[in-house]
């Protein structure tokens, strides 16, 4: 398989965070956005992932960067889609809930977002490099022959489970969730989908990912956090790219 093309600095690309990170990040290893400095990289992880990498035409991916670039400031930034002929490429998403709620953290509900997305493993054929779950979103680095139908059916079923949840333990959230027409929207519309070109920029967001609970204080080190794939432990399948 030939190498991911060149990864452009453009801000759909990566995030803020990446974009302050990123220039010293993989000079003498990944540095994290807190400033603490890593081990340098393995000889052997700078292979570049081939079995992960897709080539897709120039056409294809200046196609996803105006989507998801394409907006005025002073508007709302519209909602970015995965398109269809670059719909089995890797992704980093974050599906994230409505007004940033924190509704995981209780009543087994990251057991039922790990369930939906063990059923999307062995049925739909989705491939898990990363993830981790937090209070209020995840993160994914994920692949499937479908990932935007992946994603629809993750959230659609993950939705009603909750929805079935709150009503038993938390019912006066409900109407937070509930839109105008009465219907439960946990989820924010957006997946915020991020393509992954190159293995710089996947192993920079890795590194964002598993960096995510211990900037945010839950544990120390990533590895301790049960619902990351820095975590040996963690209960989803995950796919090495090396």
């Amino acid at each position: 398989m030939r190498q991911f093309q060149k990864q452009s600095r453009n801000s759909g690309d990566m995030d803020m965070e990446g974009l302050k990170t990123l220039p010293k990040t993989f000079r003498k290893g990944i540095k994290s956005p807190s400033g603490r400095a890593a081990d340098p990289l393995p000889e052997q992880d700078c292979i570049l992932f081939r079995h992960v990498s897709q080539r897709f035409s120039t056409s294809v991916i200046s196609r996803y960067k105006k989507s998801i670039n394409n907006c005025s400031f002073g508007f709302p930034m519209p909602i970015a889609h995965i398109p269809r002929d670059a719909a089995s490429a890797v992704y980093f998403v974050t599906p994230t809930v409505r007004h940033w709620h924190y509704v995981f953290d209780r009543h087994d509900r990251w057991h039922i977002l790990a369930e939906s997305l063990r059923f999307l493993q062995e049925r739909r054929g989705l491939e898990i490099f990363g993830f981790v779950f937090m209070f209020n979103h995840l993160h994914l680095i994920i692949r499937a022959p479908d990932t935007a139908a992946c994603l629809r059916d993750f959230k659609r079923y993950t939705a009603q489970r909750i929805h079935e949840n709150m009503r038993r333990h938390e019912a006066h959230l409900l109407p937070l969730f509930t839109d105008e027409k009465g219907w439960f929207q946990v989820w924010k519309p957006d997946n915020q989908p991020k393509i992954i070109e190159t293995e710089r920029f996947f192993l920079q967001k890795l590194n964002y990912i598993h960096e995510n609970p211990v900037r945010k204080g839950y544990v120390e080190r990533s590895e301790y956090w049960k619902w990351s794939s820095a975590n040996p432990h963690c209960p989803l399948e995950i796919t090495r790219p090396w």
